[in-house]
């Protein structure tokens, strides 16, 4: 049991960001901050795609609308990956843009739409990875 509590202790969650907006990133990033500090950031689909399939973050922060590769296309191509399948994706969209529906079926976790509150996303976070596969209890997502 003393072993379990160090790893949840020790465990550093990492969150990749793909969002092309300035202003939003350094939005989901304060929001973020108090409670996670580990975030790989880049601005297009693209790369998106490429550090998720590298890095393998435990969360993937996801616009929908991104340059070189739409953010829904990325989502299905990680989950069609077995390396990448269960790594939990939250859809960040302008109001209107995209359905729930269609972000759920790209593969989704969750679906926040901008503007959005700092609770909202920080809540979403601590929900999409107390429930995700790669994670052995809830310990680990509330343990300060």
């Amino acid at each position: 049991m003393f072993q379990k509590f160090i790893k949840y202790f020790s465990r550093n969650i990492v969150i990749l960001i793909v969002e092309d907006e300035k202003t939003q990133i350094e939005l989901i990033k304060k929001d973020l901050s108090r409670r996670y500090s580990n975030f790989l950031i880049v601005k297009d689909g693209e790369s998106g795609l490429e550090i998720a399939r590298k890095e393998k973050p435990d969360l993937i922060i996801l616009d929908c609308i991104l340059p070189r590769m739409q953010g829904e296309e990325v989502c299905k191509q990680l989950k069609d990956s077995e390396s990448t399948k269960d790594i939990p994706v939250i859809f960040v969209t302008q109001k209107g843009k995209k359905s729930f529906v269609d972000c759920f079926l790209a593969g989704s976790a969750y679906h926040i739409v901008k503007p959005f509150k700092a609770m909202e996303i920080l809540t979403a976070v601590k929900d999409v990875l107390r429930n995700s596969t790669q994670f052995i209890s809830s310990e680990e997502i509330y343990h300060y």
